[in-house]
């Protein structure tokens, strides 16, 4: 790759940035998990051991579409964005209160589809997520995911109530 100009250099810097941002949220939603895996209880093991499995593959992908040289791989497929949603929240729930903050979520019990990339959608509800945690710093930290339909639009509402 040849740079020519300031600009150049800013834009792949931004995107290396965005590329080391998206793998380390990753990154950290495992380590989460494993710091707070009882072997004691197989139960729990089998499910946070499936979500770091689903976390791990997920910053895999991210890393081949980086190998695409910015040549970003959507693969679209009918999804309901509903359960992506509640199986979202489900994974992000211990995550969340292991941090000290409270995660509620309402979300409508339709199925509502639509075509996209399940893994990236996932990517941007999780960036969300994540970053309104890092954005919470007092004790009375609060995330709500909720969904409603309005004038046939399906909205997914993201709040928290951090700084910023």
């Amino acid at each position: 790759m040849i740079l020519n100009n300031v600009s150049d250099k800013g834009c792949v810097v931004d995107g290396l940035f965005e590329i080391v941002h998206e793998v380390k949220n990753s990154i950290a939603v495992c380590r989460g998990y494993l710091d707070i895996i009882d072997s004691n209880k197989e139960g729990d093991l089998d499910k946070y051991l499936s979500i770091i499995r689903s976390e791990i593959n997920r910053s895999t992908d991210i890393i081949s579409d980086f190998m695409l040289y910015r040549k970003i791989n959507i693969e679209k497929e009918i999804i309901d964005v509903s359960l992506l949603l509640k199986d979202l929240c489900n994974d992000m729930e211990l995550f969340v209160n292991n941090e000290g903050v409270l995660f509620e979520f309402k979300l409508i019990d339709d199925e509502i589809y639509i075509d996209g990339d399940y893994n990236k959608l996932k990517q941007v509800f999780i960036n969300l997520i994540k970053n309104g945690v890092e954005a919470i710093d007092s004790d009375f930290g609060k995330i709500n995911v909720s969904t409603c339909v309005e004038d046939n639009y399906y909205c997914v509402l993201i709040e928290d109530n951090g700084c910023g």
